[in-house]
């Protein structure tokens, strides 16, 4: 984790005093494969970002940078920023965010978000909006997975996963642990199923509802994408049988490393 001494923070990323950007603060790498994601990380210059806006201060935080709201992207890009956030020795920075989804994208419920970040801090989340946040100490935390590229240090979501998944369970006692096989179901699809094994999950559902469904599975399987990205909450033996969309670059790259997160997953 890098730690900035006097740094600003806007919607856009962090930068350090002088100016310029602090690296891993964007909302994804620069280098990422495909140049489409790169929209949300143009005009980024602390000079054209902090005139118009007003300045508040913070003495310390963690930087958690954009939260988006694509239920899928939320999972593989902003989840692994908050891993850290369950130290509550820190304050949180951040912004919820809808921007840069493809057309027909529907975002994920907001308060599911929320949800999340409650779940996994008890310490307030300051929210940027138009303003900049100068911060005496702004902690950078080192990304255990990039997006559609690489899972470099997967058992640092672990602990935070178990917080998520022992809550998820509190709030949800009537699902129990009898789940043979769990059908991780997109909003699109209609899904016709005669194997009383297997059960449908429900998409619509609350987010705390689908996560508990997926803890107690012993197998999961779907159409690979945002709904099946969810496998990283199921048990570390959980088997898990994916109809591929033979998009390796994005989708099934990143259904892979879903998957080798859940296996560094101890809760039983």
């Amino acid at each position: 984790m890098e730690i900035v001494n006097n740094a600003y923070v806007t919607v856009s990323a962090a930068f350090y005093e002088s100016g310029g950007v602090i690296m891993g603060t964007q909302r994804i790498p620069n280098n990422h494969l495909m140049e489409y994601w790169q929209d949300g990380n143009r005009n980024q210059t602390i000079a054209a970002l902090i005139k118009p806006k007003k300045t508040y201060y913070l003495k310390d935080a963690l930087y958690v940078g954009r939260i988006c709201t694509h239920f899928g992207h939320f999972l593989m890009e902003a989840l692994p920023r908050l891993c850290d956030a369950i130290d509550d020795k820190f304050q949180i920075i951040g912004t919820l965010t809808e921007g840069f989804l493809p057309v027909g994208i529907k975002p994920a419920r907001k308060e599911d978000i929320e949800w999340f970040i409650k779940t996994i801090t008890n310490k307030r989340f300051y929210k940027i909006d138009n303003q900049i946040y100068q911060v005496d100490r702004l902690y950078i935390p080192k990304l255990p997975l990039v997006l559609s590229q690489s899972c470099s240090e997967p058992w640092r979501m672990s602990a935070m996963i178990e917080k998520i998944v022992r809550q998820a369970r509190l709030e949800n006692p009537h699902i129990i642990n009898n789940i043979n096989t769990l059908y991780l179901k997109r909003n699109d699809e209609v899904v016709i199923n005669t194997n009383p094994d297997i059960q449908s999950s429900n998409p619509d559902a609350p987010v705390s509802e689908q996560i508990a469904k997926v803890s107690y599975a012993k197998k999961l399987v779907g159409k690979s994408g945002s709904n099946t990205h969810i496998s990283m909450f199921a048990k570390n033996d959980c088997y898990t049988e994916w109809i591929q969309r033979g998009d390796f670059q994005q989708t099934d790259r990143n259904q892979l490393i879903c998957d080798l997160v859940k296996t560094f997953n101890t809760f039983n």
